[in-house]
Parts: structure tokens; C-alpha cells; sequence
């Protein structure tokens, strides 16, 4: 077993799952909240979480790693057969994500950067979606393992025409 850190879950990876689990903030966020209620940047960095609702920004924070995990195994469940990402096997306890094992994609590989090239051409503008570590080789396949923010999700319908 490995164990991996991400933006919002700890991520095991077992000989052929893997299994997504979201991080608890407790003390960093009052630390970031404190920093910028100095900065006077408050509002701003909540409004990165979401633009209609302060209290929505808030719960979006804290949750991130729950609503990824919710937004991946939804999305895989709805879209069975789009052959673009990672299918998810199962949701537990609505937060931990178990996923299909695969291959994560290496920056320094000639097929990725001749892919990654073929995004920016495309428009796909979610830096999720340009990061190497986000995709994985999948039936010889680049596929999109790292799905659980609605941006990108946004963006990844643009794949299927590549």
C-alpha cells in the first residue's frame, strides 16, 4: 500500500483499487481565515468557493474533500459508458471513494505532452486537467482520474473530442 496527498483526500493505493478519503480542516482554515482578515482578503478567497453565497463558500471549504468524492462517483455513475475517466466502484458512508487502480500518467512521457498539447489546443483552461498526475493510462488510454470539482467536469466533456 501507498499512501499519496492530495488538494483535499488522502489517497491509499492498494495493488488494484484505490481509495480516496477527504481531508478534515480544522485548524488550518482558522489560521488562513486570520491571515487574511489581516490581508483584507476575506470575502475575496471565500468567493473562490462560490460566487452566489458567503455561507455556501464556507461549507464548500471545509467539505471539499467530501463534495470531491460525491462529485466523482456521481459523475461516473451518470456517465457509464463516457470512456474519458476513471470509473469509480463505490461510494462508503458518502465519503470514501473507491476507484479503479490504474497507472498515473508522468509528466517527462512523450504521449502526455504530445495530450497536453492537444488540451490547450482544444481550450481546456481547468489546471486540473493540466497536470499529468490528474490522468492515468487506462485499456492504453489516457483518462482522466481526478474529476471532483465541477470545473473540471465542465471541462472534460471537451475531451471526448480529442
Amino acid at each position: 500500500m501507498k499512501i499519496e496527498q492530495g488538494g483535499t483526500r488522502v489517497i491509499f493505493i492498494f495493488s488494484n483499487i484505490v481509495v480516496k478519503i477527504p481531508k478534515l480542516k480544522v485548524i488550518r482554515p482558522f489560521i488562513r481565515f486570520f491571515h487574511h482578515l489581516i490581508n483584507r482578503q476575506v470575502e475575496e478567497k471565500l468567493m473562490a468557493f462560490d460566487q452566489t453565497s458567503i455561507v455556501k463558500a464556507i461549507l464548500r471549504y471545509f467539505l471539499s474533500g467530501i463534495i470531491a468524492n460525491r462529485f466523482e462517483y456521481y459523475y461516473s455513475k451518470k456517465h457509464k459508458n463516457f470512456d474519458e475517466i476513471i470509473p469509480v466502484y463505490g461510494l462508503c458512508f458518502g465519503m470514501i471513494l473507491i476507484q479503479k487502480k490504474v497507472q498515473v500518467v508522468e509528466e517527462e512521457d512523450e504521449r502526455w505532452k504530445k495530450f497536453l498539447r492537444r488540451l490547450v489546443k482544444k481550450g481546456i483552461k481547468d489546471i486540473d486537467l493540466l497536470v499529468a498526475r490528474n490522468f492515468g493510462w487506462d485499456n492504453g488510454r489516457i483518462k482522466v482520474l481526478d474529476y471532483g470539482r465541477i470545473e473540471t467536469i465542465r471541462e472534460v466533456y471537451k475531451l471526448k473530442f480529442l
